[in-house]
């Protein structure tokens, strides 16, 4: 269901056409582009399509498709509704988007396909799986047997499918008189993803959860949109950032917008694109004292209070450098030099006092705090701060984080990049996870959303 909402608002968002044919429909050579352009098979490009242009989302204009005017009203609709709008015009199609390309599937065949969806669907009610709906048509009425198989196809494709039989969701499709109903019915189903906005520090930004109105008019108008391993990504340019002022946007309203969507967490490349006009702007920062320092080991500094990232590898301070350089070295950093300039340079921090914190804990005694305040269970931290990890997934990393135990995860860093590691779940710091990287053989803090899949650590 997530992933048919997302295919929409992807096709639907975007500001360039779908071109389609003179006779009608969108041809092959198109239906490639934009599958290529969002990682999609043609059937459910064809799907997509065919359900936008039943719901009215989409209209032939000419030998082009565009957006509709119910299009804004949709899209600011809860993601319950959204969704009950494409399965109702899906459950009343009168052909199969999907058969219908196969040279078995003539006009009279796909007059049918809408009696064989119900009566399949309905077959299936209870638990019954439609899988063997479709097997027992093949056997007691081949004719129908092609309709049955594109039925559950099409079925899973939309969500009203869940492995071999109905869904929830597909259950209250089968029991709605209306759209309203339907989209009452999966509101606790359907249920929308936090849209949250990360930019790198290279200007390129991701979207996790759910990309909202405000997020896709702000990144269509200042980004280039491309598509990355099936990933649909945006990438801050000259150009893209230009063409943003043109239409109206302003270096404060377009910031504003951007801080909001990334909660104040703009890189300062992308805070010094955003001024890059005529001569440029310069902005002005009061500190007493800088620190100095690996990319890695200023990441650990500004997590303390009263540092700020001026830098990838420089941190300011309002405090004097004889504060700044007792606090470092209370918190096990090495200082290596305190010139008069006023800069402290500091190395990574000692691997034994690491050890000395490992060995002073008594791990059957620690209690790992919750994230939030409200009494929250580990597994509701973890699905909330990551929706789309697997049962199995979230399964794993709980009972890691609860018992202290080994796990392997693969996680995406701030950077982008992907690795593979083996980690041992420590503690909570605010929204980070503290652990123990065995790859690293630090202490190092996780984002629990970055992580991409979970699996025992194994020997």
């Amino acid at each position: 269901m997530q992933h048919l909402l997302r295919v929409a608002y992807a096709l639907l968002d975007t500001s360039k056409p779908i071109v389609g044919l003179r006779r009608g429909g969108v041809g092959v050579q198109e239906r490639k582009r934009w599958g290529a352009a969002l990682g999609l098979d043609d059937d459910y490009l064809l799907l997509v399509l065919d359900l936008l242009f039943a719901a009215g989302l989409l209209a032939q204009v000419g030998t082009a498709f565009e957006v509709t005017a119910r299009y804004e009203r949709w899209r600011e609709a809860t993601p319950a509704r959204q969704w009950a709008e494409l399965a109702w015009a899906w459950f009343w199609l009168s052909h199969s988007p999907t058969a219908r390309r196969s040279a078995a599937g003539s006009k009279v065949e796909s007059s049918h396909s809408r009696a064989a969806r119900w009566a399949v669907l309905r077959a299936g009610r209870g638990g019954v799986s439609v899988e063997a709906v479709a097997d027992a048509a093949y056997w007691f009425c081949p004719a129908v047997h092609q309709h049955a198989v594109g039925v559950v196809r099409e079925a899973t494709m939309v969500g009203v499918v869940a492995g071999t039989a109905l869904s929830a969701c597909g259950e209250a499709l089968l029991s709605a008189g209306d759209t309203e109903a339907l989209a009452a019915s999966v509101a606790e189903v359907v249920v929308p993803m936090r849209c949250e906005v990360e930019v790198m520090d290279d200007l390129k930004a991701v979207v996790f959860g759910q990309m909202t109105v405000e997020a896709a008019r702000v990144l269509e108008a200042s980004a280039e949109s491309s598509v990355e391993d099936g990933a649909r990504v945006w990438r801050f340019t000259t150009a893209s950032v230009r063409a943003a002022f043109a239409q109206g946007w302003t270096e404060g309203s377009l910031l504003a917008s951007l801080n909001e969507l990334t909660q104040h967490n703009v890189p300062l490349a992308l805070r010094v694109l955003l001024g890059e006009r005529g001569r440029g702007q310069v902005r002005l920062r009061e500190v007493r004292c800088c620190v100095v320092a690996e990319a890695n080991v200023i990441t650990e500094v500004v997590r303390l209070p009263g540092f700020a990232e001026l830098a990838p590898t420089v941190a300011g301070s309002a405090m004097a450098p004889s504060e700044v350089v007792a606090q470092l070295r209370a918190e096990g950093f090495e200082v290596v030099d305190d010139p008069p300039s006023g800069s402290v340079i500091v190395r990574r921090p000692r691997k034994a006092r690491v050890a000395a914190q490992v060995e002073q804990v008594e791990p059957e005694a620690v209690d790992l705090p919750d994230l939030g305040s409200d009494g929250s269970s580990t597994t509701q931290i973890v699905r909330g701060r990551n929706p789309m990890l697997s049962e199995e997934a979230v399964a794993l990393l709980v009972g890691a984080i609860d018992g202290q135990s080994d796990v392997r995860i693969d996680y995406v860093d701030g950077k982008g990049e992907s690795s593979t590691r083996t980690i041992t779940p420590t503690g909570w710091d605010g929204p980070f996870l503290l652990a123990w990287c065995h790859m690293r053989e630090a202490d190092r803090v996780f984002r629990v959303e970055r992580i991409r899949a979970v699996s025992p650590a194994g020997p």
